[in-house]
C-alpha cells in the first residue's frame, strides 16, 4: 500500500519515507489503547482515513506514518503552511498525534 495517492517521483518518496522516522512502528505499538466502548483502530487505518479526507485538498501533497517524540504519529505533507489549510488539519486523529510538514510542491523531473 502506498502512502501517497498522487504520483510522486521515486527520489522524493525515498527522502520522505527516510525522513519520517528512524524506525517503523510495529502493528502492536501502533494501536491505540481502548477505553470504555471506544473502537480501537491501527495507525495505518487512521492514516488511510486522513489520506482520503485531505489528499484532494489544494496544497496537500501526501500523508505518511512517522515517529514523533518516540511514539507513532501521522504526518500530513503540504506545499505551504497557510492559516486556512492549518485550520482544517486536526492536531490528533483517533488518538494519534498529527504533524504537518511543509514540503513545497512535488514536480516530476524532465
Amino acid at each position: 500500500m502506498s502512502i501517497f495517492t498522487r504520483p510522486v517521483p521515486a527520489f522524493i518518496f525515498a527522502l520522505l519515507v527516510c525522513g519520517c522516522s528512524q524506525e517503523q512502528a510495529t502493528t502492536e505499538e501502533s494501536v491505540v489503547p481502548a477505553t470504555s466502548n471506544e473502537v480501537v483502530i491501527s495507525i495505518e487505518a487512521a492514516q488511510e482515513q486522513l489520506t482520503t479526507r485531505f489528499i484532494s485538498m489544494p496544497g496537500v501533497t501526501g500523508t505518511g506514518i512517522g515517529e514523533c517524540d518516540g511514539k507513532p504519529c501521522i504526518k500530513i505533507m503540504i506545499e505551504k503552511k497557510t492559516p486556512s489549510l492549518m485550520s482544517e488539519i486536526p492536531s490528533s486523529f483517533e488518538g494519534f498525534p498529527v504533524v504537518v510538514e511543509e514540503t513545497g510542491e512535488f514536480r516530476t523531473q524532465d
